[in-house]
């Protein structure tokens, strides 16, 4: 078995050193060590990076690959898009005119600041022990594994929420908590005296489209990320 074990290693590592020796890039990792690997998949019209609340910060141009950290600012123009992998398992996507900020990006804890714009996700499942949020003006929504959409047209209009056709999600506001589950959205106000209700979603059914996209997306991603471990270990790739 000892024996066995030892092929294995040593074949993975001559693969690895194959390819490194034929020049492949490797994809981007972790600028910090303690933050998940996250990087851009996909840049459409104007998309800039910068710090937040940094003086002097300058906002620049960004390429599909470039990796992102805990801190960065990123912001789209009225024709961009911009879409993320987080870790290999999840995807945000973000429309025209939109702010978002990481603000923290470890495996225990991701914080994530939308301030205005458009926002779609599919979030991996993750532990109990694991915290994701995404913070805006109005409240705070918590992600276990979702896939949703976060909506804040204006700077002064509400927050708008919704859950696709998998997961559940939690909303917290100075008014108290929303629970939502499965095709369902609400909307939220900072200096609201109490919350509506989740209802049959509506308003956010436009975002459909964008929602199949990401799954598409990730579904082809963690596919390729199988047969390549699968190919590493010399067995047969299972079905994503």
């Amino acid at each position: 078995m000892q024996r066995r074990l030892a092929v294995i290693l040593l074949f993975t590592g001559l693969l690895f050193a194959l390819r490194d020796s034929s020049g492949a890039q490797a994809l981007p990792g972790p600028v910090n060590a303690s933050d998940l690997e996250t990087h851009f998949l996909l840049i459409q019209g104007r998309v800039t990076v910068g710090k937040k609340n940094q003086p002097g910060t300058e906002f620049t141009a960004v390429k599909p690959g470039a990796p992102l950290q805990t801190g960065d600012e990123i912001r789209t123009g009225p024709a961009g898009e911009a879409r993320l992998l987080l870790d290999g398992r999840s995807i945000i996507d973000l429309g025209p005119d939109s702010d978002l900020t990481l603000e923290s990006l470890t495996f225990q804890q991701s914080i994530l600041h939308l301030e205005i714009g458009t926002l779609v996700a599919k979030i991996k499942r993750r532990l109990d022990t694991q915290q994701m949020q995404f913070n805006t003006v109005d409240g705070v929504v918590l992600i276990r594994g979702t896939e949703f959409a976060i909506v804040r047209d204006v700077s002064d209009g509400p927050t708008r929420i919704g859950v696709f056709s998998e997961g559940h999600l939690d909303i917290r506001t100075s008014a108290g908590e929303i629970h939502m589950g499965p095709r369902e959205e609400t909307e939220i106000l900072k200096g609201a005296s109490s919350n509506p209700p989740a209802r049959p979603m509506k308003y956010l059914l436009k975002l459909r489209q964008k929602m199949r996209s990401v799954r598409l997306q990730l579904f082809k991603i963690q596919g390729k990320s199988r047969i390549r471990k699968a190919q590493l270990l010399g067995a047969p790739p299972t079905s994503p």
